[in-house]
């Protein structure tokens, strides 16, 4: 028995954020597809027997035509992700009956480190407003995923989220270690902070919220897990 294919698919290179640990394209880096051929790409993959397709980016909800790509996806049969940053909540709604995951980060509580590490103060505020659309979905099988991106500036409120997603109760909660690619090569040194501790607060975090399915992906571990190939157009 093989095991089922799933495609991230990044959609665009654009993004709403500057995340600096961003390890995405630069957003100017290729020109989107256009919806038709995005659509022949997807029919492809479905003659391919993928059997599931993770919409990421960049931010998906800045290519134009998002919604027509996702409800497409949905008639050819496949199972659906969509990883977004979560500043538009209002696009997100009419979407939701179509997934079967939705994955949504969380990497501080306050403004202040929403600032840092997510260059907007109301980040949080908006994740909450999409896990508060999302709450009557989840209850219809809806999964919901979310990623915490571990740094120096962020690993002291790890506890907080936690006792937040304590409530939440996420299907996964995954923390990544920072990777030295793209906007977080330029900023490793100021954003690292030791496997070691990591792990510890992993332990830490285990023990105190058993009730919470945690997962953490280290750079050793993903170096060699996955492939990317190019589709699109450069400038």
């Amino acid at each position: 028995m093989t095991s089922p294919k799933i495609v991230d698919y990044m959609i665009t290179a654009r993004c709403t954020l500057k995340c600096p640990f961003c390890y995405g394209p630069e957003p100017d880096a290729f020109v989107d597809l256009p919806p038709d051929q995005v659509e022949t790409l997807l029919s492809f993959f479905a003659e391919k027997i993928v059997s599931g397709i993770n919409f990421a980016g960049g931010e998906p909800f800045c290519y134009p035509q998002f919604s027509r790509i996702v409800k497409t996806a949905r008639q050819l049969g496949f199972w659906l992700s969509l990883q977004t940053n979560g500043l538009e909540p209002d696009k997100l709604a009419p979407l939701l009956q179509e997934l079967d995951w939705i994955c949504l980060p969380i990497d501080g509580l306050t403004p202040e480190t929403s600032k840092i590490l997510r260059t907007s103060r109301s980040h949080f505020q908006h994740i909450k407003r999409c896990l508060d659309l999302i709450a009557p979905y989840r209850i219809k099988g809806l999964r919901l995923k979310i990623g915490t991106v571990i740094t120096a500036h962020n690993i002291n409120e790890i506890s907080a989220i936690a006792e937040f997603l304590n409530d939440v109760r996420p299907d996964v909660w995954k923390w990544y270690e920072v990777r030295p690619r793209g906007l977080g090569a330029e900023n490793f040194q100021t954003l690292r902070t030791t496997q070691e501790s990591i792990l510890k607060m992993e332990k830490e975090v285990r023990a105190r919220y058993s009730g919470i399915n945690l997962t953490v992906s280290l750079t050793d571990d993903t170096i060699k897990a996955h492939f990317i190939i190019k589709i699109g157009r450069a400038h």
